[in-house]
């Protein structure tokens, strides 16, 4: 009765249950003993990940090293299981070590606070409980910038037009502290063959909508013949998106292991810590948000730069762009745009690629950024004067959120372009989203956002040119809107981040840059923070 009474309430809109969170492992142990499990060097900054889990095992005396600080107010000991924060933990901070030394895995180190929040399963905790433990232990770390939330909503899959009530708080806690969290998209137990056949409800997990927070998905390392993924495909267990509003969701992924048909992942799963100081493996997209989160961390510290989280997190998903190529249409609701290369691959470029980074900040006023005389240089030139070469840009940026307005949860759409001017200084944007829009003669605004990234914070655009096309004078574009009836007066910033690739053994990287000192451009090379770190066997 109370129910209907609130339902007929003008000023509501929804009514839904509070959803509860628990973590499931598999817990298979191993029987090596000779763990290479590095411990933190004297002298040596690390930077520090916030662990929003069920806290790390006291027992595991290697894993204790890497804990900078406990948070367990709200967790008395008798209610906790330290399994599944312990295996996440170790991953944050030795993932390769843990893995044979698996190269594919990150070489980045990152030390833990440690919030203790999920209790065990006979014990549930509900989102309001989980959002004041997150809030609290976000507020009470202001220096840790990069936060793991392995957990997931245990009801239905997020919805299509509305953002739940838990990722809107996410979204909150996130501009309020100015952090990120990176966030996985959920296990789905009704396991699913790769590629999948018939129909299957598979659809991401509050609160990895989010739109501030960094969601990942998993994809297979290791198969067998009884696998259901090959390696580098979906882990079965993988759930998809898209998030609400068409976002693109997950926007990468990482290794979170693989199964057969009745979940069994002996010897194609994760290997990380449990109890005490032993080894076990498991599966799950648990275990690839970590290695995201490490990843983020070592990548936030490294850049000595104004919005360096923001351009971090453009250049995580400028990576994974660049390492895996075209996106599949067919793919991308599975695997994003893809893994990211590991940190001294992400900061440095090849000869033939050079790389620019964009931070300009939108007074809404003025909603148009434009730089003309982009530096294109000979080498990617062909004798007919034809530019020949491939362009990525990845555009990065958290709009303003409305969360009483649905779908329209986003308030500014950005979007950027890279183009030929003619002689009247007319603009003609040259490199479309990555995936294509597959009818350019669609214009309407729901195809667009269904398709075209549209009101989307995360953006992805790339053209290969091998035939070469035509243009002397180039130019880089960027424009900021916002929804109808809003008066957004505050600032915007963006971080875009364009790709030059030519073919190997060209000069491009050099040649960008003695371009853009003859165009009277003043840049700055990105600052990087020079730290010395151990050396881990590949």
């Amino acid at each position: 009765m109370l129910i209907d009474a609130l339902l007929d309430h003008v000023g509501v809109q929804a009514v839904s249950p509070l959803s509860d969170f628990n973590l499931k492992s598999q817990n298979i142990p191993l029987t090596d003993t000779n763990i290479n499990f590095p411990l933190p060097e004297k002298g040596v900054e690390y930077p520090v990940v916030g662990v929003i889990d069920s806290g790390t095992d006291r027992n595991n005396t290697l894993l204790q090293h890497w804990i900078v600080d406990r948070y367990e107010d709200y967790t008395p000991a008798i209610d906790q299981d330290n399994f599944h924060g312990t295996f996440v933990s170790g991953l944050i901070c030795n993932a390769r070590s843990l893995n044979k030394d698996d190269s594919r895995f990150p070489s980045a180190q990152s030390k833990i606070v440690d919030i203790v929040a999920i209790p065990k399963a006979s014990t549930k905790i509900f989102e309001d409980d989980l959002i004041e433990i997150i809030e609290n232990g976000i507020k009470k770390y202001p220096n840790v910038k990069v936060w793991n939330l392995s957990a997931n909503s245990t009801g239905k899959e997020a919805c299509t037009i509305c953002f739940s009530s838990f990722s809107q708080a996410l979204d909150s806690i996130q501009k309020k502290y100015s952090v990120i969290i990176v966030n996985s998209i959920g296990n789905y137990n009704k396991l699913r063959q790769w590629p999948p056949k018939g129909e299957h409800f598979d659809r991401l997990l509050p609160p990895a909508e989010s739109v501030y927070a960094l969601s990942v998905g998993s994809i297979a390392h290791e198969t067998n013949t009884h696998a259901l993924s090959g390696v580098n495909e979906p882990s079965p267990f993988s759930r998809c998106g898209p998030g609400t509003a068409h976002l693109p969701k997950p926007e990468i992924v990482h290794y979170g292991g693989n199964c057969d048909q009745t979940g069994d992942c002996r010897g194609i799963g994760i290997r990380s810590f449990g109890h005490n100081n032993s080894l076990f493996e498991d599966i799950g997209t648990s275990y690839s948000a970590p290695l995201i989160s490490t990843l983020l961390a070592n990548l936030e510290s490294t850049i000595n730069e104004n919005s360096s989280l923001l351009l971090a997190k453009a250049l995580l998903i400028h990576s994974a762009a660049l390492k895996n190529g075209k996106v599949d249409p067919d793919s991308l609701k599975y695997t994003g745009f893809g893994v990211p290369n590991d940190i001294t691959d992400i900061i440095n470029c090849q000869p033939h690629c050079a790389t620019l980074v964009f931070q300009p900040t939108f007074n809404m006023k003025n909603k148009v950024f434009r730089l003309d005389s982009f530096p294109i240089t000979d080498c990617i030139k062909t004798e007919e004067g034809k530019v020949q070469c491939e362009f990525l840009m990845t555009l990065v940026y958290n709009p303003p959120v409305n969360p009483a307005a649905g779908a329209a949860y986003c308030q500014v759409n950005v979007d950027a372009s890279l183009g030929v001017l003619d002689d009247e200084d007319k603009f003609t944007s040259q490199i479309p989203p990555d995936p294509k829009l597959k009818d350019l003669k669609e214009r309407y605004e729901e195809y667009r956002i269904a398709h075209g990234f549209k009101w989307s914070p995360v953006k992805v655009y790339r053209r290969e040119i091998p035939r070469g096309l035509q243009g002397e004078r180039w130019g880089v574009q960027i424009t900021a809107t916002q929804r109808n009836g809003s008066e957004i007066t505050t600032q915007q910033d963006v971080a875009l981040i364009i790709s030059i690739i030519g073919k190997s053994g060209q000069q491009v990287y050099n040649e960008v840059q003695q371009t853009m000192a003859i165009n009277g451009w003043q840049t700055n090379d990105l600052k990087i923070t020079q730290r010395i770190r151990p050396q881990i066997k590949n």
